[in-house]
Parts: C-alpha cells; sequence; structure tokens
C-alpha cells in the first residue's frame, strides 16, 4: 500500500497538461505542457516540452524546450533545448542554452545569454534585434526573408556573424 501512495504521489508532482483553454500554472513541475490558448508560467519547471498555441507569458521557469506560435514574454527564464517563436520575443534574464527561431520583426533581449544561433524569419515588416544590458550571443544572428537590424548596447556581445542585415551600436539604459 505504501508503493502505491508513493507512486501516485510522484505521478501527480510530474504530470504533463494539455488543455484547451487559457492555461495557468503556479510553482508546479510538470513533464510537459501543450496548451491552446494563452498561457502564463510562474515558478514552474517543465522538464519536457512548453508548446503553446498563443502568447506565453513565463517567470521564473525552467524548460527542455519552447514552441509559441504567439507572442513570448520570458522573464528569469532558462531553457535547454530548441526555442521556436511565430510571434515577437522579450527576454529578460533569460538563458537559452541552444539556438533560436523567431518568426517576427521585434525581438528585444535584456540580460540575456543564448548559447547557439539566432534566426529571424521575417517577410512583412524589416526586422530589428536589440541586444541589450550585457546580453551575450554566442552564436550568429541571420535574418531570412527580409534584411534586418541588429542593435547592441551597453557591454552587450555579439560573438558571431550577422547575416542579411546590419549591426548598430547603441545607448540604451539598463534596468
Amino acid at each position: 500500500m505504501k508503493k502505491w501512495i508513493m507512486l501516485l504521489g510522484m505521478i501527480a508532482s510530474a504530470h504533463a497538461s494539455t488543455q484547451f483553454e487559457a492555461c495557468h500554472y503556479d510553482k508546479q513541475e510538470m513533464s510537459a505542457v501543450v496548451c491552446y490558448g494563452p498561457a502564463e508560467l510562474n515558478g514552474t519547471v517543465v522538464k519536457g516540452d512548453v508548446k503553446v498555441v498563443g502568447a506565453l507569458t513565463a517567470n521564473d521557469i525552467s524548460a527542455g524546450s519552447i514552441t509559441v506560435s504567439g507572442s513570448a514574454e520570458l522573464k528569469n527564464v532558462h531553457v535547454n533545448g530548441a526555442v521556436n517563436i511565430e510571434g515577437f520575443l522579450h527576454a529578460h534574464n533569460t538563458e537559452f542554452n541552444q539556438s533560436i527561431s523567431i518568426a517576427a520583426a521585434d525581438v528585444i533581449l535584456n540580460h540575456s545569454t543564448v548559447r547557439g544561433a539566432i534566426t529571424i524569419n521575417e517577410a512583412k515588416d524589416r526586422p530589428t534585434v536589440q541586444i541589450q544590458c550585457g546580453s551575450i550571443i554566442a552564436g550568429s544572428i541571420s535574418f531570412v526573408g527580409l534584411a534586418g537590424t541588429v542593435q547592441v548596447a551597453g557591454d552587450s556581445i555579439v560573438q558571431g556573424n550577422v547575416n542579411n542585415g546590419t549591426i548598430e551600436f547603441v545607448d540604451r539604459e539598463c534596468d
């Protein structure tokens, strides 16, 4: 009987969730998250994939990978795997351990690290990537479609090349 109770406790603390409406998770450990609607994750550990069809707002989370068909606002986030966003990306104090791919014209990285490349695919508006406040990009930044602009502020660093775009050094105040 004791073994069954322990097993049920483990299943309850690390489960996968699929929802067809707005999702909200606070201080949970999950194996995966799939939301068909906007999602808000706070203090959540997701060992596998986070997949959202809608906007994602994440604060103090870690995830295996992130795929969003919508915008993403990330704060204090750690992602071990691939990141694919089909909307704007605003990241603050976020660590991406692999490459990220974004289909949008607006990317802001504040106090953040990307240990891979950044690919921006935008065909409608000229894309701008803002790298600021000590952010570090270990790989290249490539613009597919329209040529883009990378704005580097403060003590931020882009270690790779900028492909199909230009780089500008700008003054910005950090928060």
